[in-house]
């Protein structure tokens, strides 16, 4: 089970300062987990590029689309292989969501499974679809998590190991909370 987040902070320098010691926190508990490779994720870095604003650990490297039109799409990776997404665009969030969902069940169609999910991040409740899936010896859990706001549709992605995941759920948090608080976004 998640652990309950904190209020969501405000729109000040200081918010901001908020957010980077809720991520801190949620790495440090992290850290005591039994993954080596990822110690040291406590320090935290921010991403202000494409109009997207959000803060992760800073030793996740940042994969972008360069492209200024829509849809837009940057993900930040773990040295372990989870990642966390987001892609913008001008479409509807559900149908981003539905495309991506049907994307995977082609991909890994044996083994796959997903149920509909809604997530309640500081207030705001986000829907979309966790799925669970093989690929080669692992089982990976993904969640596809969709919100709105000024006109554009944000899709969430974060995806890790089955065994890692409940750990690493508070990092994806800390790193949505952070996006949604700058868009000022309303769940969709």
């Amino acid at each position: 089970m998640t652990p309950a987040m904190p209020p969501l902070p405000t729109k000040t320098a200081s918010g901001r300062d908020r957010f980077h010691a809720l991520l801190d926190r949620a790495c440090k508990r992290y850290d005591k987990g039994e993954r080596p490779e990822e110690k040291g994720a406590g320090m935290t870095a921010e991403f202000s590029e494409m109009g997207l604003n959000f803060v992760y650990p800073e030793n996740w490297e940042v994969a972008r689309e360069e492209d200024s039109e829509f849809p837009r799409s940057v993900s930040v990776h773990s040295p372990t292989g989870a990642f966390w997404s987001v892609s913008v665009d001008r479409r509807d969030s559900q149908a981003m969501a539905d495309e991506m969902l049907d994307a995977m069940r082609r991909e890994y169609e044996t083994d796959f499974e997903f149920e509909t999910m809604q997530r309640n991040l500081a207030g705001r409740q986000l829907c979309g679809y966790e799925l669970h899936f093989t690929y080669v010896d692992l089982v990976v859990t993904t969640c596809i998590l969709t919100t709105s706001a000024g006109g554009l549709s944000y899709v969430l992605l974060f995806q890790a190991e089955s065994r890692d995941f409940d750990q690493l759920s508070p990092v994806f948090d800390a790193m949505s909370l952070s996006l949604l608080q700058e868009r000022g976004a309303e769940a969709s």
